[in-house]
């Protein structure tokens, strides 16, 4: 595999034809590094681009996709990685910035998906979806310093965290604005904000679903669903307090829709909000707020009217 090294200007790769694939080191000391593919086939990024100081771009146009199994590490700058083909972006091993700006952007067929690492550790993170599938985050996404935003605008799948999204310190935004879409923490999910505000918004019909972790351990949860249901709790695991502040508040606005206990049993005389791995039948806390907790709902009820929903209990 092939070396390519700068010291101080820029470097731009570009491919009008088939596939672009790094499967050595692009290493620049001080510039801009460009890597472009507007051909038919993938861009794909198996080795390293390293960059010291300037900005960084990952930008695929045409047919196929963006595969990112490799590295791509910009100390101090802007990097970007923008997808305008027709297959996902997937990035299985380490988008990292150092210092500016990070941002994942994809158009036109299919979605993101993040199995492996995103990194920011100073600056604004920023993952946008305007494709017709998901954005799936399996792996981690981490922002340091700075606010983090997760939004789905195309997929009709919205946004589904099996993973891990942390933000240290500023404000969390996680939004979907596909009127069929939905928000999902699933049981291995977590959102969670160290030192600042996560603001979780939905406007699909599939609603928002809270089987994972969402947790603001220094300031406020808030969320904002409409046209759809807010379900919270599972039944197969041994999460408890889905829902949780350690100091703030948590604020959940509701339109017409409902908020209801996603725990349920065939045996719900015995086992309703137990957690099956806990041998004293212990019940599970889906909201924990450390300050005050706000439900508003408008057109809609708080688990009263639930039990006509099959495998849902009704109320909290």
């Amino acid at each position: 595999n092939a070396e390519i090294q700068n010291a101080n200007g820029s470097v731009s790769l570009v491919n009008n034809g088939t596939t672009t694939e790094i499967a050595g080191v692009i290493s620049n000391t001080i510039g801009n590094v460009t890597v472009s593919n507007t051909g038919s086939g993938e861009l794909l990024v198996s080795g390293n681009v390293e960059n010291g100081e300037g900005n960084v771009e990952i930008a695929k146009a045409g047919t196929a996709g963006v595969t990112i199994s490799g590295n791509v590490v910009n100390k101090k700058g802007s990097t970007k990685v923008a997808n305008q083909g027709s297959t996902k972006t997937e990035i299985s091993g380490l988008v990292e910035n150092g210092n500016g700006n990070l941002e994942i952007t994809k158009s036109g067929i299919e979605g993101i998906t993040i199995s492996g690492d995103v990194l920011n550790k100073q600056g604004k993170t920023a993952i946008t979806n305007d494709g017709s599938d998901k954005i799936f985050v399996s792996g981690n996404v981490t922002n340091n310093n700075g606010q983090l935003d997760v939004i789905n605008n195309g997929g009709e799948n919205g946004v589904e965290v099996t993973g891990k999204i942390n933000n240290k310190k500023g404000v969390t935004n996680i939004k979907n604005t596909n009127d069929q879409g939905d928000i999902k923490v699933a049981v291995s999910g977590i959102v969670k904000n160290e030192d600042g505000n996560i603001n979780i918004a939905n406007n699909g019909s599939k609603g928002i679903i809270v089987e994972g972790i969402i947790n603001a351990v220094n300031q406020d949860i808030q969320i904002n669903n409409s046209n759809s249901d807010i379900v919270i709790g599972e039944y197969d695991s041994d999460n408890d307090n889905y829902i949780k502040t350690d100091n703030g508040n948590v604020i959940i606005s509701q339109i017409n829709g409902n908020i209801i206990n996603g725990i349920s049993d065939i045996d719900s005389a015995a086992n309703q909000n137990h957690d099956r791995g806990n041998v004293d039948k212990a019940y599970k806390t889906l909201i924990s707020s450390a300050g005050n907790l706000t439900i508003d709902v408008d057109g809609g009820n708080i688990g009263s009217d639930t039990h006509a929903l099959a495998n849902k209990e009704s109320g909290f």
